[in-house]
């Protein structure tokens, strides 16, 4: 009885020390930590709206790849210096983001009819 205990035991520490490893190796991605992303990429000025984050772990790094929206009519000049600006603070307040994909495109309003 004791033995199988100890068997049981141990194949708990197994899965649960796997289910991490399996989790990274299907590119599974949480969440809350792509959330917090968002977040962080919004408060830069110039951001309309963040339509998507993406996030894959690379051993202990983390990847970002993001759509952002900003104002029509910028000129790239002007847009690249925003999404230099989600990088920098995106890096800063998460530092094991290893690197930081942004494709900023123009936003555009919908009309919603009366």
């Amino acid at each position: 009885v004791a033995g199988m205990a100890v068997a049981g035991m141990i194949v708990a520490t197994g899965v649960e020390l796997s289910k991490g490893s399996i989790m990274q190796l299907i590119d599974t991605a949480d969440p809350v930590f792509a959330q917090m992303i968002a977040s962080s990429a919004a408060r830069v000025s110039g951001v309309v709206r963040v339509e998507r984050v993406r996030t894959r772990a690379v051993g202990a790094h983390q990847l970002v790849d993001m759509i952002i929206c900003v104002e029509r009519g910028l000129t790239v000049v002007a847009a690249d210096a925003i999404v230099q600006q989600i990088q920098q603070v995106v890096k800063v307040e998460h530092p094991n983001v290893k690197d930081v994909l942004v494709h900023a495109k123009p936003a555009f309003v919908v009309k919603h009819r009366s």
